[in-house]
């Protein structure tokens, strides 16, 4: 989400790059800026440390504080309380010894029983260990580590955790250890108010030490009152301006709008590579199964989809060959971006957003990938049923795929991120059905009545082209239903209206975006004018070009635009 600019950080939104000017830094240090610290870290923000030095961005928690995370520093507090201030803590600290110190060391090794050791620098990653909890070999092998490196543990005195009741899997009330973090707001000068209840920090079944890095989980805290809980007997008076206030547009950042575009994406195209797959097994099964111009198509377009290898052929010679490859290439685990790889994608791309999301619809899009990949996970072993368990397994997908773009199109915010959602599909429909119908043409088999409905159905325009043409099997026509019809969503027309209009409504010049982009577009009205395989050639180049440009102007804000917008 962030990006260094001129020795300045921003926050990368659809509207731009915002100024940051205070951080708070999650990472370890050494992991901040792969340009001065760990070149071979794929975290942090580059130029980070540039920026810090310039005085333009300010961390909260500087470089170089990580020593005072060290549980060795708790040994020393009562004597720097004494030193800085004149006075004991208010609070006792935790009896605690640093081995690195030889006196230290003697005191703690005999009460190792009665001691929690833990790693005095946490980028070394100890295990925290109960001496109460170790057997005599354990125990053995841990004084002669302590030994050997006395500086690397300290020790501390155990303060057994609370327990409470926790509800197991096996419908159960066992016991869990659990620690309370509580939260305190300063509420004036020199003066703090705690807040009532806080965080409860459970430790994994069957352990003694809460940790969230280690298999913890957390649990609601009930505080109970000794008197009743004022509530107010009346609204608050309404604030001037609140309306408005709650109405201003939240940004969207650029990588979930990222994440949305790519989501919109998969989903369309998860939707074209099960299409086509139920196209061309129900060919590969039908009487139409000799077509070589049928053929010719069909193998091309499974080319382009990945949904078999590059050296596997469809003609009259091999047809049950190619549709066993195309088979086995529908699970996951198997070829670069066939059926399974793009439902998959689609879940990665939508855990990416997360937020964005409803539950239904996220659980809608992970039953779909887990589903669909245990029902095609055996069909290559069983050649005698598979091509009808693995329509079966398509015709569910699509089912499920169905409800997807419902809850995408009936479900969601209309925001720049839905808006950006919307343009990954068009884009993935663009590029999809312009090169399928230019194979189309290419292969002949739109002079054939089977490569005709094949192409129809591919833009899923079957029952509106016979309701309108009837019995027609010419080019007009088809060009009519697929290219220039303004009505018919999977039209090219329709499709590259739509993107003009989603275009203009995003942030930062959309109008002015979308007349670049689509540039090499004829308009819909002069496209009778204009060849229909340069066409189609132009459509689907258009729309590469397109998400391209999107991904330097929004997402990676490569574009020169940008500079003008830090301040």
């Amino acid at each position: 989400d962030l990006t260094v600019r001129d020795q300045h950080l921003c926050l990368k939104t659809l509207h731009g790059l915002e100024p940051v000017d205070v951080l708070i830094k999650r990472l370890d240090d050494e992991w901040l800026d792969p340009l001065e610290l760990r070149s071979d870290s794929g975290l942090g923000v580059p130029g980070l440390m540039q920026a810090v030095r310039a005085g333009n961005v300010v961390l909260a928690n500087a470089p170089g504080g990580a020593p005072l995370e060290s549980n060795a520093v708790l040994g020393f507090l009562p004597a720097i309380c004494e030193h800085l201030l004149g006075e004991p803590l208010a609070l006792p600290s935790l009896p605690t010894w640093w081995c690195g110190e030889a006196a230290s060391l003697h005191d703690a090794l005999p009460q190792l029983e009665r001691h929690v050791i833990k790693s005095t620098y946490p980028t070394l990653a100890h295990d925290t260990q109960i001496g109460s909890t170790l057997d005599a070999h354990a125990m053995a092998q841990l004084r002669a580590r302590l030994q050997r490196h006395p500086g690397a543990y300290t020790t501390q005195a155990y303060v057994p955790l609370s327990h409470q009741p926790t509800w197991h899997h096996d419908n159960q009330i066992v016991p869990r250890a659990a620690m309370l973090r509580v939260f305190a707001l300063a509420d004036g000068a020199q003066s703090w108010g705690v807040l009532p209840g806080g965080l409860v920090r459970l430790a994994p079944p069957g352990q003694l030490v809460a940790s969230m890095q280690r298999g913890g989980s957390s649990a609601d805290c009930w505080v109970l009152a000794d008197d009743e809980v004022a509530t107010p007997t009346s609204s608050p008076p309404p604030v001037p301006g609140l309306l408005g206030a709650a109405q201003q547009p939240r940004h969207i950042t650029s990588r979930a709008a990222e994440n949305l575009f790519w989501l919109g994406r998969y989903t369309e195209r998860a939707e074209n590579s099960v299409r086509l797959a139920q196209i061309t097994l129900r060919n590969l099964q039908g009487e139409h199964q000799h077509s070589p111009t049928l053929l010719a198509w069909l193998s091309a377009c499974a080319h382009w989809h990945s949904l078999v290898p590059a050296d596997v052929a469809c003609n009259a010679g091999n047809r049950r060959q190619f549709e066993r490859q195309l088979i086995a290439q529908l699970a996951p685990q198997r070829g670069a971006a066939g059926v399974g790889y793009n439902l998959r994608a689609l879940k990665g791309a939508a855990d990416n957003v997360r937020e964005r999301l409803s539950h239904q619809q996220r659980h809608l899009i992970e039953r779909l990938d887990q589903a669909f990949a245990s029902s095609v996970h055996h069909l290559s072993t069983e050649p005698d049923l598979a091509a009808q368990q693995a329509l079966q397994a398509l015709a569910h997908a699509s089912e499920g795929l169905v409800a997807i773009t419902g809850m995408q199109t009936d479900r969601m915010v209309r925001d720049d991120g839905w808006c950006m959602l919307s343009i990954g599909r068009l884009i993935e429909r663009l590029s999809t059905l312009s090169h399928a119908l230019a194979l189309g043409l290419r292969t002949e088999c739109v002079q054939h009545d089977a490569g005709f409905e094949a192409l129809l159905a591919l833009f899923d325009s079957t029952i509106t082209f016979h309701a309108q043409y009837q019995q027609r099997r010419d080019l007009v026509a088809l060009t009519d239903m697929l290219v220039v019809h303004r009505d018919n969503p999977r039209s090219l027309t329709w499709i590259e209206a739509s993107l003009r209009s989603r275009l203009g409504k995003l942030p930062r010049g959309g109008h002015e975006v979308a007349a670049e982009l689509l540039q090499q577009l004829a308009w819909p009205r002069q496209w009778d004018q204009v060849d229909l395989a340069a066409l189609l050639n132009r459509c689907e180049h258009a729309a590469n070009a397109l998400s391209d440009r999107l991904g330097q102007c929004y997402f990676s804000h490569a574009d020169r635009l940008n500079r003008s917008l830090i301040a």
